[in-house]
């Protein structure tokens, strides 16, 4: 039976936002098979949870939440345990909207989902090409005034009303939570400019597009009980990261591959291109 985890996501000022980071943080450290990327070094630096592998066992919601004149606004997010991929989310009235059809992708059938067809990417959500993700993101001014925004936009969402202002709520709010909980430079982003909203930069949008190479990167470095560190030139290149000490200042969250899927994943990236 799959077991539902909630944590509830307040939008009021930035010690709540760094609270519920945190929340979030932990709640996704806590699993059957939790431990840690350092678990075996003796090291001083800050924590880096392992998630789970096996994403079936468990699901997460995310309750957004901001009061206004009329009262409480809410949209929940439906993530993935294992990597907090977004697949749906669910308006004030509880009517559920799933983003790609694709099975693996789909929300279980008791939410009794809208397909949207949005996607699953950043690109597609936003309607807009790879190269204009980045640009379209900076242009939100990611903050406490934008995440407001998102939820109530999200709150009464139809999906006969406006779909693009709703697809940029959407995706600014994955990044504010999602990404902001994976990795130190986005939740640094965005607490920094809660009160006047962020800028987004390319690199930023490095570390989104490559947090699972990163991860893989880590757990090989593990997997030599810490001594060799292997990484792409390329991705080293484009992430700015060229050492353990960088990818740990990235990452909080790591995405826990086994060394089959970290082949498969290499295998895919590095051989097709």
């Amino acid at each position: 039976m799959e077991n539902v985890l909630e944590v509830t996501f307040p939008i009021e000022d930035v010690a709540t936002f760094e609270r519920s980071i945190t929340t979030l943080r932990r709640t996704l450290a806590n699993h059957p098979d939790s431990g840690d990327i350092l678990n075996s070094f003796s090291s001083t630096l800050q924590e880096h949870p392992l998630l789970a592998r096996n994403h079936r066992a468990r699901s997460l919601r995310i309750k957004l939440q901001v009061a206004g004149e009329k009262g409480m606004s809410s949209a929940t997010l439906f993530v993935q345990y294992n990597n907090l991929y977004c697949l749906g989310f669910m308006n004030q009235n509880q009517v559920c909207y799933e983003l790609s059809n694709p099975e693996g992708w789909k929300l279980p059938a008791k939410y009794n989902a809208v397909p949207l067809d949005w996607g699953i990417t950043y690109e597609s959500i936003l309607n807009v090409t790879d190269g204009e993700v980045e640009e379209k993101l900076d242009s939100l001014w990611l903050g406490k005034n934008f995440a407001a925004d998102a939820v109530r936009e999200l709150s009464c969402f139809s999906p006969d009303g406006d779909a693009a202002s709703a697809r940029q709520a959407l995706a600014g709010l994955i990044v504010m939570v999602c990404e902001s909980a994976k990795m130190n430079p986005l939740h640094k982003t965005i607490a920094d400019g809660w009160n006047t909203g962020a800028g987004f930069t390319k690199r930023l949008m490095a570390y989104i597009g490559h947090w699972e190479l990163i991860s893989s990167a880590l757990l090989d470095w593990k997997d030599e009980s810490y001594g060799r560190w292997t990484m792409h030139p390329r991705l080293a290149e484009i992430t700015g990261v060229r050492s353990p000490i960088d990818a740990l200042n990235v990452i909080h969250l790591v995405r826990n591959f086994t060394v089959e899927e970290r082949e498969l994943l290499y295998k895919h990236i590095y051989e097709s291109s």
